[in-house]
């Protein structure tokens, strides 16, 4: 079906396209409110700045197109030869520059093996470092700097190494195979592949894998004809090849796992991880500036999704898949936390303190004990939610909707609500008043007598007499 098609076929009043193929159609600034695209194929489809208000989704799966996924690819690996390229080219010109620069003699042996290993232990204790404290420890202006200073160092102290050879043609070739496939190739190749990988499994993980092993298989390969090519070579110089070589290897299944742990989540890794999402969406369905108002997307199929600065009030997401995988910059949904309780509902015991979760839909959700001290719900829905022992200190509750919700032993310390905040047919047996503390663990129980409980309709007239003395709006 084409966009013209469903755009005449809404026009004259139809709103059930459930099941249709919509794929890579094109519904840019168009009005499809309320319609119905359950179980619809929109991988690829563009609701760039539409009106969905009301829109259902249901089942629906959205992502990228095959030929997409294939071009995406295409690119991943042309970065990567434009990245060893570039970093080949560059130790080749300075090797040329040191060639004619700066003499060397035999003596110099030792001392060359001697910085090399220096280098070598450089690398290992750089990927410790990224082990320990992630790639956003560092920005990638440093992460850039150091690959490009650990690939001129040992590329010149191997060219010093090699040229003690006395053999032109051997230093020639090892140039192509040695100096630009060690320490520095790996290492710059490596922060590619991480990030190729990490976006790779968000999109096929079988095909990562694959390329992972190519590219391993490619370095050994280029080992195995360095090895063959230098049997002259002293049996230190070739023991320092070994070794570069081996940091290579090493570092293959070292930022595959990187990739891998940004994709979990994993906050020391969010620069792959944001960097990955945002590539892959390229060319994914994209609601960028839609307006998804009451939208239903449960048990949608959301990987490689644009939801950038989209209205999502009281969007529905529940059981939705993959919603980890796609693109939320300027919405709630871009915290993990925040993307895992609109999917699953459950929230009990979890701390949402200071999160902006306004106009989110948490319909029946269980929030039982959960804290949200100084977040902003306003304008949430609420209705039929478990929110038994709560936190709500210092909530903004402005317009939240709490129809039909469970308040039973919700801490309503100084919270934020207003005239607009609806409690109908709220369901409560007792309130507290104040958060305790050591200095003070009066919790200012309503009813007073612990022994009491609100009777049917009590809770609501202690609520209306806490709304009443509320200052009216202008």
């Amino acid at each position: 079906m084409k966009a013209s098609e469903v755009l005449r076929q809404y026009a004259e009043g139809r709103r059930d396209f459930r099941g249709e193929n919509l794929r890579g159609l094109s519904f840019g600034s168009k009005d499809l409110s309320g319609a119905d695209f359950s179980e619809a194929d929109i991988k690829g489809t563009n609701f760039c700045r539409a009106n969905l208000t009301g829109a259902k989704f249901v089942a629906a799966k959205g992502g990228l197109p095959k030929q997409w996924v294939i071009n995406l690819l295409l690119i991943c690996l042309l970065l990567l030869v434009i990245l060893y390229f570039m970093v080949k080219i560059l130790s080749i010109l300075v090797v040329i520059i040191m060639f004619f620069l700066i003499p060397f003699s035999g003596d110099k042996i030792s001392w060359i093996i001697m910085v090399d290993s220096i280098i070598t232990v450089v690398f290992l204790v750089f990927n410790c470092l990224l082990v320990y404290r992630g790639i956003s420890g560092f920005n990638s202006a440093n992460i850039i700097a150091i690959a490009i200073t650990i690939a001129i160092v040992s590329t010149i102290t191997k060219f010093f190494a090699i040229a003690n050879s006395d053999t032109i043609a051997t230093t020639a070739i090892a140039i192509g195979f040695a100096s630009a496939i060690a320490i520095a190739i790996g290492f710059a190749s490596a922060i590619a592949i991480g990030f190729a990988i990490g976006f790779l499994i968000g999109i096929v993980f079988t095909i990562a894998i694959g390329i992972a092993s190519t590219i391993a298989s490619a370095f050994a390969f280029a080992h195995a004809i360095n090895i063959a090519i230098s049997g002259g070579f002293d049996s230190d110089v070739d023991s320092a090849f070994f070794f570069a070589k081996a940091c290579i290897y090493l570092s293959i299944p070292l930022y595959s796992y990187f990739g891998w742990r940004a994709i979990k989540g994993d906050p020391r890794f969010s620069w792959i991880r944001t960097n990955a999402i945002d590539f892959s969406v390229t060319g994914g369905t994209s609601f960028l500036n839609a307006n998804l108002t009451n939208a239903d997307f449960t048990k949608a199929t959301l990987k490689n999704t644009d939801f950038r600065k989209a209205i999502l009030t009281h969007t529905c997401f529940k059981e939705s898949k993959n919603l980890d995988l796609a693109r939320t910059i300027k919405t709630y949904l871009n915290i993990l936390q925040v993307q895992k309780l609109v999917v699953t509902r459950q929230g009990q015991d979890k701390d949402y303190s200071r999160l902006n979760l306004r106009r989110i839909n948490l319909q029946r959700a269980n929030l039982a004990n959960a804290s949200f001290i100084n977040a902003d719900l306003s304008k949430a829905n609420l209705k039929n939610a478990d929110l038994s022992g709560a936190k709500l200190v210092q909530t903004q509750l402005d317009k939240t909707d709490f129809t039909g919700a469970n308040l039973t032993g919700a801490y309503i310390e100084n919270w934020r609500i207003t005239r607009a905040t609806k409690f109908d047919n709220v369901r409560c047996k007792y309130v507290y008043m104040r958060m305790p503390t050591k200095d003070n663990p009066n919790q200012f129980r309503k009813p007073d007598n612990n022994k009491e409980v609100f009777a049917d309709g009590e809770f609501g007239d202690f609520i209306k007499s806490i709304v009443d003395a509320l200052p009216k709006a202008d």
